[in-house]
Formats: structure tokens, sequence, C-alpha cells
């Protein structure tokens, strides 16, 4: 499955059509946690600097059946990549978070963390194994939490993605 850049002009014509099964009550997170109503009047907010928007490449007359959003989001002491999927395919979730981390890969070219969110928990069980067993990261708990874990690789070897 092929994913592609979202333009915010595509995005405000499409939004209030995606599929109302892949929002938890009907509003896109950004990175700060914001809830924002999935409605066209919000796509400016949504659609910010540093934020990017992808859709798996269809039709142009076929609405998309997921969205993800990328946000670069500078802190203190690291640079972090929030990658919001909304995707209830398996398949499609799967191929949001590679054109996400590779696309996280680009921008920063440098060390960051990857916090990937989404609103189907039952796909968390995909996360690792993308993470643990296709790209090999290891496992860090970082944040001294038993149920938190970090997912790390050194991405200078840009063959694994």
């Amino acid at each position: 499955m092929e994913i592609k850049t979202c333009a915010p002009d595509y995005f405000a014509n499409i939004i209030e059509s995606l599929p109302a099964r892949l929002f938890t009550k009907n509003s896109i997170f950004l990175s700060n946690r914001c809830p924002f109503e999935r409605l066209r009047s919000n796509v400016n907010h949504i659609s910010r600097e540093s934020t990017e928007l992808y859709v798996e490449k269809c039709d142009d007359d076929v609405i998309p059946n997921s969205l993800s959003v990328g946000t670069l989001s500078p802190k203190v002491k690291y640079i972090e990549w929030v990658a919001e999927v909304y995707a209830d395919s398996p398949d499609l979730f799967q191929a949001h978070i590679m054109h996400q981390l590779k696309r996280a890969c680009e921008l920063i070219n440098n060390d960051f963390i990857f916090t990937i969110t989404m609103q189907d928990e039952s796909l968390s069980s995909l996360v690792r194994i993308i993470m643990k067993d296709q790209l090999k990261f290891k496992t860090a708990d970082f944040f001294h939490n038993k149920t938190l874990r970090v997912y790390e690789t050194d991405i200078t070897a840009k063959s694994q993605l």
C-alpha cells in the first residue's frame, strides 16, 4: 500500500467524508493532545507549519480509508516526531507507520523519539511486531515505566527503511 502526502486543500475537502469509525468522538488529536473536531473549519489548526498530512494513494474520486498526521515536536532535550494514525486496516496502519518513520528520518537526520498514537487499540500489537521484529529496534525502558516501551535502533543503517 502506498502512502502519499496530502495537501491541506485536499484534506479540507475530504475531512468530513473520511470514515467516522476511524475517529474517537469524531476528533483528531494533535501532538499536544489537543482534540480538534473533524470539521473543515478546523483544517488550518490541524495543518499547521510543523505538521504533515498523509493518506493512502487512491483514485481522485475515491475518499481514502485512512489518514495519518506527522508532527515535528522539538523539546528541550530531544526532538520528537508524533505519528497519529487513523486506520482500521492492519495493512494501511503498517504502511502509514513505515511512511511516517521514513519521513521523520529524512527531516530530522539525527536521534529522535518516534511516538505513535492510534485510535484502535487492537493495532498496538502490530506496532510491537513492526518495531521489534521487522525493524529490529531494541526495547529500552527509557521512562522507567513497566507498561511503556521505547524501541530504538541505529538509523544510519537506512536500508532498514
